[in-house]
């Protein structure tokens, strides 16, 4: 729907300028990014407001978004995918209440998952060279340790869900 919705609008928008305009492939991309983006957003602020939680639900939204743009993650093959499994978990995690033990397990845990495996599935993602991927380890890794000063068990319980995404299996031959 998100990939159809775009093509549409990219096509038009080419239709309308075809010399000043990127190509509609590139226009389609960027469409999908933007459209997957707003959906998630407006859809998981709804939910959230729905069952009283906006706050929470914009700390998620916010936070979760953050460490994955550092630390990378697993990407869905479709824009549709990812705005489903995107928004569930968003709604989600404000809803699932944790103790502050349960939070200091989850923020180390999470600490190991970007210890190795962090960025993840970036590569195609960023146009960063390889270089630079330490340092958005270390960044990931400050993101996490800062959950210590802010809302600990909402965010620890984000950031251990995000680092989970983090994990990759490599296919055998």
């Amino acid at each position: 729907m998100i990939d159809t919705i775009a093509s549409k609008l990219a096509t038009s928008l080419k239709n309308a300028n075809k010399n000043e305009t990127p190509s509609v492939a590139v226009m389609k991309f960027a469409l999908i990014i933007t459209l997957n983006s707003l959906i998630t957003i407006i859809l998981s602020l709804s939910i959230g407001a729905l069952f009283g939680k906006f706050t929470e639900t914009v700390i998620v939204l916010c936070c979760f978004a953050l460490l994955h743009f550092f630390s990378g993650g697993y990407h869905f093959k479709s824009a549709m995918a990812c705005t489903f499994a995107s928004v569930f978990t968003i709604v989600l995690i404000p809803l699932i209440p944790i103790t502050k033990d349960v939070a200091y397990i989850l923020m180390l845990s999470s600490l190991v998952l970007i210890l190795i495996y962090a960025p993840s599935n970036i590569s195609n993602a960023a146009r960063l060279p390889e270089k630079y991927f330490p340092l958005l380890k270390l960044i990931s890794i400050v993101i996490v340790l800062g959950t210590v000063f802010l809302s600990l068990e909402l965010l620890a319980l984000t950031y251990f869900i995000q680092s989970l995404t983090l994990i990759t299996f490599k296919k055998r031959r």
